[in-house]
């Protein structure tokens, strides 16, 4: 399977609590991620619920904007 490597930053608490969790699990961020992205693409209620779930947090006085982020 080819590849693409990416960063991203992710909210500190949340990841914390992923890991907890993953020990248990003993599945990889990378096997995570994957399969949310396929759920994502594949199942229209998660893509719909994940799509409402993000605009929500978008402000209107302050409009999404690609560029470079602020460290």
């Amino acid at each position: 399977m080819e590849q693409f490597v990416t960063t991203v930053k992710l909210d500190n608490e949340l990841y914390s609590q992923f890991k907890e969790l993953n020990v248990r699990a003993k599945i990889s961020f990378q096997d995570f991620v994957n399969k949310c992205l396929e759920k994502y693409l594949n199942d229209k209620d998660f893509q719909t619920e994940i799509s409402e779930s993000v605009v929500q947090k978008l402000s209107h006085n302050k409009p999404f904007q690609i560029g470079r982020a602020h460290v």
